[in-house]
């Protein structure tokens, strides 16, 4: 749908006035995924382990869910 570099930003309220800019989904994701190693909540394994696991759910979602109606 939006492809692999889809340009956004992003908000957030805990921020007013803060814009963050990316380049692809899979910047802002890894860089969430690096948030929590440096918040302290997990430790790198999880958070490559983590990702990768939703890149997975991802592809399988998009491949069997997402697709145009067959007419």
């Amino acid at each position: 749908y939006f492809g692999d570099n889809y340009v956004f930003s992003a908000v957030s309220q805990e921020l007013p006035g803060v814009v963050r800019n990316f380049d692809s989904f899979y910047e802002a994701g890894m860089e969430d995924a690096i948030s929590r190693l440096y918040g302290g909540v997990h430790v790198r394994e999880a958070c490559i382990d983590s990702f990768n696991m939703g890149l997975a759910v991802g592809d399988f979602v998009a491949a069997n869910f997402f697709q145009p109606p067959a007419f």
